[in-house]
Order: structure tokens, then sequence, then C-alpha cells
């Protein structure tokens, strides 16, 4: 929409969108140095980017922006250079009318989306937009979007106190079998070659250090290092959460452990619990089949365990079970420029080096095919296409199978 209305300003719909994420009114007695910090939001919250628009006051009259002087304009256009450099940001003007009838101007930039940088102001502070508010960031939340746009990568990170003797052989043993045959190597490879060459850790003097990656495959503990890695499993009795003495859990379950290992158990409670389901078809005979395809709710556990972020070390995934739908809710937001509306084409893995272990560990037999497969399952089972949440407010992605 904000792209749309710069490249084609309408003044109708320039003085009636609603405020939101990409669109804001503004004006022209701003200050330089606080048109800074709408660059800064509009670049980090969405895809969209956003428009700011100059000349029209919050209640919608068009003032213009021919009273402020031209010297005032040229240091509105100069902002962005001066106070927010990192941020792309285009601009012109639309002629209008104002309200007292007489030509004057509308100046309009556009602000794109910055898929790969946290856009931050001279000071060091950034900003985002939620809903039609510009806020600063915390230092955290800051750090996360950091790792959401890969400007920085957790996965990657070394964790200090650990080092490949700690690490379980038999599961690194398992890996490079797969790996021999799957990349059809002719040369024996040792555990450091595993850890080097496949980036889940770092030579340092003489030890090798590991990484949050390989901490999480490797490791028959990860929870040591983020006390989050775990999968939840909660199965309800109805559709509905109930808290207290009307608590309707039935099954409770937490797994823990290598994440590979977490997927492969878990999958085998979902299997246990899902349900066969007779009716008659149209050739006179009963038929039977499984509530759920079984490619829909693997691929969203996958898909929770490979992308969700570990920054948020002390959250778990939860799978939920209900009568009428499962959830698979997984910490952190959609990352770099996946959105809910874009999420069948557009692909940015926030873990790379996590994705291509569980590849090769055999254990994510379907992570190649992706979300568009599992819409394709759902409609093929008659039941609807997955529905996803990207709650910005809450941290959190989910994806719901009914």
């Amino acid at each position: 929409m904000s792209r749309n209305l710069y490249n084609n300003p309408d003044i109708k719909k320039l003085i009636s969108t609603t405020e939101n994420q990409n669109f804001e009114r503004k004006s022209a007695l701003i200050q330089e140095k606080d048109l800074a910090s709408e660059f800064s939001a509009f670049a980090n919250s969405s895809v969209e980017g956003g428009l700011v628009v100059f000349g029209i006051e919050n209640d919608k009259n068009i003032t213009g922006i021919n009273f402020v002087g031209q010297e005032k304009i040229n240091k509105l256009m100069q902002a962005q250079r001066i106070f927010c450099p990192f941020a792309r940001v285009s601009y012109k003007e639309f002629p209008v009318a104002n309200d007292k009838g007489e030509e004057d101007r509308l100046l309009l930039f556009y602000v794109e989306f910055s898929f790969d940088k946290v856009v931050k102001i001279n000071s060091g502070d950034a900003y985002e937009r939620i809903g039609d508010q510009t806020c600063i960031m915390s230092t955290e939340k800051i750090r996360q979007m950091e790792y959401d746009k890969r400007e920085a990568i957790f996965e990657k990170e070394l964790i200090p106190t650990l080092n490949i003797e700690q690490l379980n052989k038999n599961l690194m043993e398992e890996f490079i079998k797969k790996w021999i045959e799957r990349d059809g190597l002719t040369t024996k490879c040792s555990a450091e070659d595993l850890i080097l060459m496949k980036g889940f850790g770092q030579k340092e003097l003489d030890s090798i250090k590991i990484n949050y990656a390989g901490a999480l495959l490797f490791h028959d503990h990860p929870d040591q290092f983020i006390p989050g890695a775990k999968i939840r499993f909660l199965k309800y009795d109805g559709i509905n959460i109930e808290t207290g003495t009307r608590s309707n859990i039935i099954k409770d379950k937490y797994f823990e452990g290598p994440i590979d290992k977490q997927i492969e158990q878990l999958a085998e409670m979902i299997r246990a619990q899902i349900r066969e389901l007779s009716f008659l078809g149209d050739d006179s005979k009963f038929k039977t089949v499984l509530e759920y395809p079984e490619f829909a709710w693997y691929e969203a556990v996958v898909n929770a365990v490979v992308h969700r972020a570990y920054s948020l070390k002390n959250a778990n995934i939860f799978v939920r079970m209900f009568d009428n739908r499962i959830e698979v809710e997984s910490p952190g937001n959609l990352p770099g420029i996946v959105t809910v509306e874009n999420i069948y084409k557009e692909n940015f893995p926030r873990n790379p080096t996590l994705m291509q272990g569980l590849l090769y560990s055999g254990y994510v037999k379907y992570a190649s095919e992706g979300v568009d497969r599992m819409r394709d399952e759902m409609i093929r089972f008659n039941l609807p296409e997955p529905e996803f949440q990207d709650d910005r407010n809450a941290v959190l992605f989910k994806v719901i199978l009914k």
C-alpha cells in the first residue's frame, strides 16, 4: 500500500488512509532530527516499507508545506542523510490546494524496508512501528532484530564453556556416516572435520569450541546452554483451554535432548494421538482416513525447531492438540523478508547451519518441501489451509491446522 500510494499519490487516499505500521501524516513543522526516528521505524518494521506525508495535519486538514519556507523544506529533505544515513529514502513533492484554496505542495517520503540491517539514527537508537506509533527499541529488542535480519547470527556464536570433548561421540559418528553417504565422500572424516567443516564450531588455540548450532545437534543436554531448547506437548479435552479446577489438560509432556531426537520422539507422541475417522464414500463403501495428513503436522513441527529464535533462550516450543485443531507455536517472529502474506513465496532461514545439520541427520525428511506442500496436503484431505499467526507483541509465530 505505502509504495503504491507513493508512486501514485491520490489526495483522497492520503487524507482517508488510517495511520498504521506503513503510513503516517506529519506537519511540515516537525524538527528534522525527529524525522530521523520515523525513518528508522519504517525501515525496521515492515517489508512494505513506509510512507510519511508532510503537509496534512493530524486532524486531516491540508496545510501544505509552502508556509514553512523552502529553507525548512530543504532541511527536511536532508534529514535522512544527516540523522539516519543507513535508511533508504526516496522523496518527491505532490501539488495540492491547501485548506485556504491556495496552490501548495505535499512532501512525500517513502522509506524502504531494511531486510539485512537494523537501521539506527546517529545516536545509536533504533525505532520500530507498533500500530500507528513510533517506539524506541530496547537493547534486547535491537539484538533480537539483528538476529532476525541475520545481521548477527545467534546459532554461530560460540559457547565459551563448551568444547568438542563434551559432545556425544555417537551422535557425531552417526552424522558423519550420513554425511559421507549423502555427499559421496571417499575419505574418512573425523569429529574435528565435522565440527569445523560444517560450521558447528571453531578452533581456538588447542581447543575446538562449539557454537549453539553444534550444541543443539550433538550435546546430550542443550538446555544447559539454551534453557528453552525443549518442546512441550499439551493435549486438551475439548476445543478451548480451561484453567484452575476446570483444567482440561489430559497430556502434558516435555521433549528434551538433541533436537533431532526431540522431533523423533514428539512425532511418535502425535502419531499415537491422531484419530482414524471412518466415512461412507461415494462408492457406498466405508473408508478410513487419519484426521490430519502426517506431512502437514510434521512439517509444522520441523519448521518450529529449525526456524525458532533460539536467542530467546528461556522460551519453549509448544505443540497443543485440541479436538478440532493442532497448534504449533515457536518463539520469535518470522525472520527477514518473510511475512504471513508471502510465506509461500519467500525463504529466509533464521538458522541455516542448524537446518543443514538436520537435513544431514536424516530425521528431517521433509525440510526441503516446505509450507506449500503442507497447504497442498491439507487441501487434499479436504481440510482448511494452514493458518499462520505472527504475533509481534508476544514475539511468537504459530501454525494452526484445523
